[in-house]
C-alpha cells in the first residue's frame, strides 16, 4: 500500500506537477510551494496508510473484512474528494468535513498547488493538521496491536 502510493508520488504526481509547472508558467508555483506541498503528500500517503492499518486491525477480530474495506476505500474516495471536489458539497457538510481526515488525504493536498489564495500559514496548518491525524491514527493502531 505505502510502495504503490511512494511508486505514485514518484512517477506520476512529481511528473506532472513539474510539467504543469512548466508548460503553463505557473508563477504561483514556488519553490515553498514545491516543498510544502510535497511535505503535505508525504504526509497524506502516511496518513493513509494508517488508516488501512487501524482498518486492517479488524481483521483479527472479524471473519471477513472484505466488505469492510470496501466501505473504508468508498468513503476515503468519497470524503477525500477523489470523486467530487469538495467545493461542490454545501458548507454544513464541509464544516463537518474540517473535523475528519478524509480531506487531508487528497483534497488539502492538490489545493495547496493549485490555490493561488493560500498563504504560508495556511500551507502550514495544513501540514499541522496532517501531522496530527499522523499522531493520533499511529496511537490507534499502537493500542489496537
Amino acid at each position: 500500500m505505502l510502495g504503490d502510493r511512494l511508486a505514485h508520488l514518484l512517477f506520476i504526481i512529481i511528473p506532472v506537477i513539474l510539467f504543469s509547472s512548466v508548460y503553463y508558467k505557473n508563477e504561483l508555483l514556488t519553490i515553498e510551494i514545491l516543498i510544502l506541498g510535497s511535505i503535505a503528500i508525504i504526509l497524506s500517503m502516511v496518513l493513509w496508510f494508517l488508516i488501512s492499518c487501524c482498518v486492517g486491525m479488524l481483521s483479527f477480530w472479524l471473519e471477513n473484512i472484505f466488505f469492510v474495506l470496501t466501505v473504508k476505500e468508498i468513503v476515503i474516495q468519497f470524503l477525500s474528494g477523489i470523486l467530487l471536489p469538495l467545493s461542490f458539497f454545501s458548507n454544513n457538510f464541509r464544516l463537518f468535513l474540517d473535523v475528519l481526515p478524509f480531506k487531508y488525504l487528497v483534497y488539502e493536498p492538490l489545493q495547496m498547488f493549485s490555490n493561488d489564495t493560500y498563504k504560508l500559514i495556511d500551507y502550514l496548518r495544513i501540514i499541522c493538521i496532517q501531522l496530527i491525524w499522523c499522531i493520533i491514527f499511529f496511537i490507534l493502531y499502537q493500542d489496537s496491536y
